[in-house]
Parts: C-alpha cells; structure tokens; sequence
C-alpha cells in the first residue's frame, strides 16, 4: 500500500483503551459457479473461499514454506547518532514483547489482501504505550477513505469507527493505493477450483473401477426357472445381473443358439454359440493415470501462485540438486522482499507515532528496525572463510589479527565457545601500524632489541595462544544449529 509519510507529522493524541467490540468469525458469501467447456468456473474471491483455499493441503505447505523464513528471521535496531538511549530502550520494551506474533499476524494479508489491526493504546510512566495490536477480521472491517484524495480515514466495524491514530494496516500487493490488496490466493484460485473438481473424478472414477458391470446377452423368448415355470428371458437376464452385483453365483442352462450347428460347421467357437453369454465391462486403468497428472499439476501451479517454487519445498520427479538449491535461493529472495515490506510498515507506522507522540517532531526517524537478510550467499562465504583457516593453520594469525572474527561468526551463525574471547583479546591479534619513515623503523628496531626478554616471552605466549586459538575455530568445522 502507498502510504503517506506526512500524516505522522500531526499525529491527534489517542484515547487509550479498546473500542472494538469482541469479535467471532463468520462465514464468507458463497460465490457462484457457472459450468463452461472444460473446468467449471472457481468460486468467487471472498474471505470465506480463501480460507477454504487456506486447508488446501497443497497450499498450506506452500504457505509456510513462504512465511516460515520471515517469522524465523532476527532483527535489529538501528538509532541515529546522538539518539538518547533511554529512547532506544523504550521502544525496544515495547516493540519486542509484540513482534512474533505482530508479525504472525501481518502475515494474513498473503491470504486476504491486507492485514488491520486496532492500536490499543495505554499509559506507562507518564508515556504513551501499545498494550498491544489487536489484529481485526477481514469480513468486518470496512477500509475508510476520503472520496476526494483516497487518503487513508480509518476502519469502521459493526457500527464502530476507528479512527487513523488507533489504525494499523498492512497492504499486500496493492495496486495504485488500494487498501484492500491482492491476496495470493488470486494466482491460482482457478487451480485450486480444478484440483477440487479432479478430486471429485478421481471418486467417481473409484466408484467405476470398483463397481461390477455385468453384461447379459439372452436368447430372445422364454425359459424354464427351476419350479418348471415359464419366465421371460428378459425377466431371468434381469434377475442374473442383479445376482451378479451382489456378488452371488448364478446358474444357467448350456443351450446353444439356433442357428449354432450352422456357424459350427463353418469352424466358429462352440463358446462363442452359447444362448446365454455373461461378460463384464472393464474400466480402463489409464484414464486414473491422467488425472492423478491433472491433479499434479494443479498442485504445481497452486505452489507457483504462492510465489514458492516447487522444487524447494515438494519432491522432484526430474532435474538436479542444482535446480532444486536455484529455486531454494529463490524462495529465500521472495522472502527477504516480503520481510522488508512488513519491517518498513512497522518502522513508519508503529514506531513513528510512538517516537513522535513520547519524544516530539525531533524524535521522528530517530529509530528504525533493520531486518536481517535471508539469503545464504554470503553466509556461506563467511563459512567457506572459517573453513579455509581451519585447513590451514598457518593463516590463523592473520585471520585474527586482520578480521573482526566475533562479526564474522555471528554473520555465519557459528556458535561461539566461552574462550574464544581469550584468544581475540590477545595483543598480538592487533597488527602493528606501518613506520611512517625509515627512520621510525630504526627506532622500532633499537626498541625491539632492548626488549629482547620480553620479545622471546611473548613469543612464547604467542604461541600458546596459537594453539588455544587452533582449538577453539576448530570447534567451527561443523555448523551447527543456531539457538536464540
């Protein structure tokens, strides 16, 4: 959603408390269906059919395996220079309490187009607070806009008007301002609608090939049944086949057809000649084939509408691991964009107001949120780097004493043994600056020479350090997982 960066400037002071009524879900309007050539019509877009899409298994790994790497993901924060930290510290007591399931709940607007929420607002040591963010149900809240400039006016549910400074709302793929977004369920509803109607086939297709069809050729005319009474062949085929789907044997008479001494003599099958000839229709097994494909590519495209690529998530038939880790790296990217639309929505809209309301106009921009990047490219690297000096030993000095090692394994999510900070606090660690001049040299040189004794004890310290510093890294060969 576009949003205005100017309306925080003249933020109206909230009054605290809640003023949405207790909310109990209710169900979507049921959209209509119109038979067409082929796949019928998908039910209409409403919050109710998207919550049925929502238990789609197909759709709720898709779903996620696209949010998953976004509530897992760490942040930081970031102040300007000069900043008080007792600012930094207040919003930080009262953001971080409500992120995960803040950004839980932000995380809706992928199935219904936006996310709303109430700011309940309270007081805390003189300063206003959020007690909490109320997330609001899609089928009751009704966006308010101005009919003249489309600005943002506030939520109106069951009768109630919330108004701007109480109102949080995150906008997923709006276009040209729309509050009221793009779900991602809109790139494959038709899917989604074809896979149900597969399903239903595939039944009815069960149904056939498990059912018994049984085929009664008669004589025309009629027969004797086992009282001696004459019945109708009709009558008796009808009895027979009603027997035979009921999984019962029957009994018949070995008469042959009229005309069979004729066709006999000309070579024809004497079975081929009887009267009564009892055969079975069969269903083809390749037709269940084609609609378990049907409905594998439904569930394809239903991962594509989600903006997750198959490969990295569900099991491949065909292509190579490099396929599969190019559309992981993927996934990962569609993620890292999605996290950085939800953390830029909070920075502007639930951080300002608090900084501005507590703090003043000064305080605006003064503190931000920062997410952490998904990508593993560089995390690799970094990985890569530690195990090359573990292979190498002869490069650890210069590992530690050129590199922030510390940054570098938070950066890799290496876990960091409690020693460790020993061995990066050694003083050689720090490489000696350049002499500015030949001359400093020389006096670098005679000092050196008078200190001797105390040159050879560092070395010696230097090489104790080394070889604790050699067992420490070596403890980072193996990744292992990371624990907050």
């Amino acid at each position: 959603m576009a949003k205005d960066t100017d309306r925080t400037d003249k933020i109206a002071t909230p009054k605290p408390g809640e003023i949405t009524r207790p909310q109990a879900a209710r169900g979507g309007v049921a959209g209509f269906e119109s038979v067409s050539q082929g796949f019928r019509a998908p039910p209409a877009g409403t919050f109710g059919v998207y919550r049925l899409m929502r238990g789609n298994p197909t759709i709720a790994m898709a779903r996620i395996a696209a949010t998953a790497p976004v509530r897992a993901a760490a942040y930081s924060w970031e102040a300007k220079k000069g900043t008080p930290a007792a600012w930094l510290t207040f919003v930080q007591e009262i953001i971080d309490p409500l992120w995960f399931r803040l950004l839980r709940d932000m995380l809706f607007a992928l199935d219904y187009g936006f996310a709303a929420f109430e700011k309940v607002w309270g007081v805390r040591g003189g300063k206003l607070i959020y007690e909490k963010i109320k997330p609001l149900l899609p089928d009751k809240t009704v966006i308010q806009v101005d009919k003249d400039t489309g600005a943002f006016g506030g939520f109106r549910q069951d009768g109630v008007v919330v108004p701007p400074e109480k109102c949080f709302i995150y906008t997923y793929d709006g276009e040209a301002g729309d509050p009221y977004g793009r779900p991602r369920h809109e790139n494959c509803r038709q899917e989604w609608s074809d896979w149900r109607e597969v399903g239903r086939k595939m039944g009815q297709y069960v149904t056939k090939a498990a059912g018994i069809l049984p085929l009664i050729q008669f004589p025309p005319g009629e027969s004797l049944d086992q009282t001696g009474k004459t019945v109708s062949n009709f009558d008796m085929a009808k009895s027979v086949a009603a027997n035979l789907g009921l999984g019962n044997g029957v009994v018949m008479p070995n008469a042959l057809a009229a005309y069979a001494s004729d066709l006999m003599r000309a070579g024809v099958d004497v079975s081929q000649l009887r009267a009564w000839i009892i055969e079975f229709l069969e269903v083809k097994t390749a037709h269940g084939a084609e609609l378990v494909e049907i409905a594998r590519h439904a569930e394809t495209q239903m991962f594509r509408g989600w903006l997750t690529p198959e490969r990295s998530v569900a099991e491949g038939q065909y292509g190579t691991k490099a396929e599969a880790e190019t559309h992981a790296s993927l996934g990962l990217a569609v993620a890292e964009l999605l996290l950085m639309e939800l953390v830029e929505s909070i920075n502007l809209d639930l951080l300002t107001p608090l900084l501005v309301l507590n703090f003043g106009p000064a305080a605006k921009g003064s503190i931000w949120l920062t997410p952490e990047r998904l990508t593993a490219d560089a995390q690799n690297f970094l990985r890569g780097l530690v195990k090359d000096v573990l292979t190498n030993p002869q490069n650890v000095d210069l590992f530690l004493g050129m590199l922030d090692v510390d940054a570098i394994l938070d950066a890799a999510a290496l876990p960091k043994a409690a020693d460790l900070e020993d061995v990066l606090a050694a003083p050689w660690a720090t490489p000696t600056p350049p002499a500015d001049s030949a001359d400093d040299a020389d006096d670098a040189d005679d000092a050196d020479d008078g200190d001797d004794a105390d040159n050879g004890e560092s070395a010696a310290k230097a090489a104790r350090i080394l070889r604790r510093a050699h067992r420490v890294l070596g403890r980072f060969a193996a990744p292992r997982s990371r624990r907050r």
